[in-house]
């Protein structure tokens, strides 16, 4: 982990490879939770949860 600490970007942290995966495995945990839940709600995996894990894993 690392955290910058001048100007804009004071509170901006790197997150580890170990933390991005527990965070990915939480939202795909999540998901399935969401579409038991609520049936029918729209939330689809692709495009709208595999764009934002794409975007996670590219940054």
């Amino acid at each position: 982990m690392t955290v910058s600490q001048g100007g804009r970007e004071k509170n901006k942290r790197s997150w580890t490879k170990a933390e991005e995966k527990v965070l990915i495995d939480g939202l795909l945990e999540m998901k399935e939770e969401l579409n038991k839940k609520f049936p029918g709600c729209g939330l689809k995996s692709n495009p709208h949860i595999e764009s934002k894990m794409k975007w996670f894993k590219d940054k």
